[in-house]
Order: C-alpha cells, then sequence, then structure tokens
C-alpha cells in the first residue's frame, strides 16, 4: 500500500503531466466531470477533469490522498492554517534546515505554492497560456503546469508544509498457504463438551459459540472452495499436549488468558445455543 505522501505525489504528477489539466483561476476546480487515476499499487482516485491553479492542485492531490489531511484550506492563505490544524502537517519557516520529502508542500501565503515530489523536483501550476489567471482550458503550451528543479521563487518561499501524519494500516493479507485451522480440544472424561479454537498464523481465536465456526468456516470455503482443516486432539485441556501447543504458538502466555472459554468448558455441552448436547 502506498503511503499518503506518495499517493498526493502521484495525484499531484498526474495533474502537471496531463495536458488536459491547464491553468485557471476562474476554473481551479474543474470542469464538472470526472476521470480516473490508477496509481502505482493498482488502486484508483477519482478527481475533476478540468483546470486547475496553484493551491487547488495541492489541496486536490492531498485531499485525494488522505480526506481531511488539508483541514478545510480554499487557497494559498489559509493553506498554513488548514493543513497545520488538520494535525497532519508540521510548518517549517524558510530557511530553518528542514530537508523536504516526497508529498511536501512549498508555500508563500500569499502568492504561491507547489508540492516537492523528491530528487530536487517541484511539482507545479504556474500561469494561463497567456500570462494571466485565465485562458483556454488545458494546458496549450506544456508549461502552464509542469515539473522542475526547485527554485526560488521571485516572490521568496515562507515556508514548507511537511507530512507528519499517519501511515495506512497494511492491508491483512491472508492465502491457503497460511496456518489455518480448527482446534477441537475434548474436556477430560467428556467428549461432548469439546471446544474448537481457531488457529490461524500465530494467533489463537476463542470461539465461544457455536456459530463462530460456522461462520468462519463459510469464509474459509468461500475463499478457498473448501473446508477448513479440523485437528482434533486426543488429550484435554489440561493435558501437556494442548498447553505445548498454545506455549509454541503463542510463547507461553496461559490458555486460559487467551482462550477465555477453557474456564467453562467441561460444562459446555449444558449450553449450546443449537441445542446439539455433541452427539450427533
Amino acid at each position: 500500500m502506498l503511503s499518503y505522501p506518495e499517493r498526493a505525489a502521484q495525484v499531484m504528477e498526474h495533474l502537471v503531466t496531463c495536458p488536459s489539466h491547464g491553468y485557471s483561476q476562474y476554473s481551479r476546480q474543474g470542469d464538472g466531470g470526472t476521470e480516473t487515476v490508477t496509481l502505482a499499487d493498482g488502486s484508483t482516485v477519482t478527481i475533476a477533469t478540468g483546470d486547475r491553479d496553484c493551491s487547488s492542485s495541492v489541496i486536490d492531490a492531498w485531499e485525494h490522498a488522505l480526506p481531511g489531511s488539508t483541514g478545510g484550506a480554499t487557497y494559498t492563505g489559509n493553506m498554513r492554517r488548514g493543513f497545520t490544524e488538520s494535525g497532519c502537517f508540521a510548518w517549517h519557516p524558510w530557511g530553518d534546515g528542514y530537508q523536504p520529502k516526497r508529498g511536501d508542500v512549498y508555500l508563500n501565503e500569499t502568492h504561491h505554492t507547489e508540492m516537492y515530489l523528491g530528487g530536487g523536483k517541484l511539482a507545479g501550476f504556474r500561469g494561463s497560456e497567456r500570462g494571466t489567471i485565465d485562458g483556454a482550458e488545458g494546458d496549450q503550451t506544456g508549461r502552464e503546469s509542469r515539473i522542475s528543479d526547485v527554485y526560488t521563487y521571485s516572490k521568496g518561499w515562507d515556508g514548507i508544509l511537511a507530512y507528519v501524519g499517519p501511515e495506512p494500516e497494511p492491508e491483512p493479507t491472508f492465502t491457503e498457504d497460511d496456518m489455518n485451522c480448527f482446534i477441537e480440544i475434548p474436556a477430560e472424561g467428556d467428549v461432548r463438551s469439546a471446544l474448537t479454537v481457531w488457529l490461524c498464523n500465530d494467533r489463537i481465536h476463542d470461539l465461544s459459540h457455536p456459530d463462530d465456526v460456522k461462520y468462519v468456516n463459510e469464509c474459509y470455503k468461500a475463499c478457498f472452495g473448501k473446508d477448513m482443516p479440523v485437528v482434533k486432539l486426543s488429550a484435554s485441556k489440561d493435558k501437556p499436549e494442548f498447553q505445548r501447543l498454545v506455549q509454541a504458538i503463542e510463547g507461553g502466555i496461559p490458555s486460559a488468558d487467551l482462550i477465555p472459554s477453557i474456564a467453562i468448558l467441561p460444562s459446555r455441552s449444558e449450553h449450546r445455543a443449537d441445542g446439539n448436547d455433541g452427539t450427533e
């Protein structure tokens, strides 16, 4: 999964290199249409077609990367407040020694802003084909928006908005190669009270209700076209076989802490919600 700064940078790269996006302050939010941009990890974002200006492009890129990260900013004059108040950015006054990273934002709070892409490059929207604040839709010259070397803005940069926000949660992976099985643990002298737990890689999940087993198995079967394997222990919860299994998986955590239902295992058959006493 791409980081949020990487997502923002890739959206910005699309905006400044696609000729359908030119410079306009009058049509800075696009023309009402939409287009889909595919990012490097295969994920997609839907953005407005049409023109942008310097601030709307940077705000747009970051809002599509991480909604809410711009704090409601609308133009260069409130970008510093909005971005920092969102909690996702820190402000570095120009010349404080901060080294920008991909996705950071160069800002003159009165006149101009661009996004830093890394490798000494900036991306931004700079002016229409007429050298004014509006022109024909799209990039007529190939220079209304562009990527260039980092430069000293004629009116100076006030500072850099540096991303300090969260990173995306890693997407869970689940394949048939993972260790997935049900483990049936009999009670001492009462096979009707067997408890079923779910072993998923290095975690044991307590399945305290018979329906838990049913629905976990249905999910597994939907993914792999077969029932989840079942391991039936020959020894009860109090015997070394089970205790050593728990120790191997969970590093010695007591089984009662991992599987609360262990404590009521002997009477499990008396409380089954489906009325089955375990003999069927």
